[in-house]
């Protein structure tokens, strides 16, 4: 009986201390906690990347003739350009600017090449071959500096001539029969106190002929020499090789103003690139660029600007002025532009930092200022048609009544704020 009761506690106590220990790892380890599933990851949806840019199927620039500098320089590019984009890229030579002008108007063409000087000066004020019924001022907007033209004034090498004030009574001196061409060697001759009536001009109908006209004699003097075109190249290669007398307004700042009170649009500056005779020499000049209308399609002027800046390493070497078609240096430029900028540009070098508050002013001028001379113009062309006065360059009547309403409009000039 008592090994019967022994074996009951026994078991009681067991039974006690299993439930004990129980509560004790219970107490030790805490309850676990089941883990909510995380709820499910929604993949964002990716934006689709923009179209790309369809460029159109031909792209047509007008430059000068056959032997100038823009000539070679944009058929230097073009390959480069249609490769890439599949456009046909046409480069067509013309030597008449003011021709230029109406076929870019027109539609015949996408842009043209030239300087601002040209632009601002001859074509928006319709001044010489410009003063047309269909070739005066228009809405005209730069895309992008294709080089700063530095022209020179050119001698042979053998020449007894060697500053600009051994040009004397009698000197040969040779004009381009362009527009404003008698307006530049006449501002020449103001340098060296001089008048067309003093010296013998002789004319010529190309930029070419006007160059080797100095070379074989029949001039002695060229005032219009680009030192980078191909026609100076093959005279500096030539039996006399060239001289250049220099246009120094920092040592002469009388005689460049002489000049700048004909050709206010001008900038005196060395030149740095060209033929190695010219290097050094003060020339004048102003940048040259590539033109279109204001009504060009933003989207293709965003997209040309934008692939020559991002292909510039590609064609920066195959023409000497293709350095001049950096950003930078067009940046530079644009302090002094006296001639608006297209708004596709505009938009390209926003994106770029490359477009303050002062360009957005001096934007807003520009383009007032283009605006008057195209509203004066229209005006002055009905003006004439009512007076039955014919509208044409050789016109004697009609050039005296588009000067004179200019000056009753008091429509300034476009010229170039610069510091002696």
């Amino acid at each position: 009986m008592k090994n019967k009761v022994l074996l009951i506690f026994l078991a009681i106590v067991l039974v006690v201390s299993l439930a004990a220990f129980a509560a004790c790892k219970a107490e030790e380890e805490p309850p676990v906690v089941e883990e909510e599933e995380p709820p499910p990851v929604v993949e964002e949806e990716e934006e689709p990347p923009p179209p790309s840019y369809e460029w159109p199927k031909e792209f047509k620039i007008a430059t000068h003739g056959i032997g100038a500098s823009d000539y070679a320089q944009m058929t230097s590019i073009a390959p480069l350009i249609e490769q890439s984009t599949g456009m046909k890229v046409r480069v067509v030579p013309e030597d008449s600017s003011a021709l230029k002008s109406r076929w870019l108007v027109q539609g015949l063409f996408d842009t043209k090449s030239d300087s601002a000087n040209e632009v601002g000066t001859y074509n928006i004020q319709a001044q010489s071959a410009y003063a047309t019924r269909d070739g005066g001022p228009f809405q005209t907007r730069a895309i992008i500096q294709t080089f700063f033209q530095a022209f020179g004034i050119m001698v042979r090498g053998d020449s007894e001539i060697r500053t600009v004030y051994d040009i004397k009574p009698g000197t040969k001196m040779s004009v381009w029969t362009m527009p404003g061409g008698l307006e530049l060697v006449t501002a020449v001759l103001a340098w060296a106190n001089l008048t067309p009536d003093d010296v013998v001009l002789v004319e010529t109908g190309s930029y070419p002929d006007n160059m080797r006209m100095v070379a074989d004699g029949r001039a002695d003097v060229s005032c219009l020499a680009l030192p980078s075109s191909t026609v100076v190249q093959e005279l500096e290669a030539g039996p006399h090789g060239l001289h250049w007398l220099d246009l120094n307004s920092k040592e002469d700042p009388e005689g460049a103003a002489r000049y700048n009170s004909i050709m206010p649009a001008t900038i005196f500056s060395p030149i740095a690139i060209g033929v190695e005779s010219s290097i050094g020499h003060w020339g004048w000049g102003g940048p040259s660029l590539l033109w279109t209308t204001a009504d060009t399609d933003p989207e293709l002027i965003y997209n040309l600007v934008k692939w020559l800046d991002e292909n510039f390493d590609s064609y920066k070497d195959l023409h000497p002025n293709n350095a001049d078609m950096s950003l930078d240096r067009f940046r530079g430029s644009l302090d002094f532009m006296y001639l608006p900028i297209h708004e596709g540009t505009i938009k390209y070098l926003k994106e770029k930092g490359m477009w303050t508050a002062d360009d957005d002013v001096r934007q807003a001028y520009n383009v007032d200022l283009v605006t008057s001379y195209c509203e004066a113009y229209k005006a002055a062309i009905d003006l004439a048609d009512a007076a039955g006065i014919t509208v044409a360059p050789d016109s004697e009547e009609w050039i005296e009544l588009w000067e004179n309403y200019k000056k009753d409009l008091d429509l300034p000039v476009f010229k170039v704020i610069y510091e002696f």
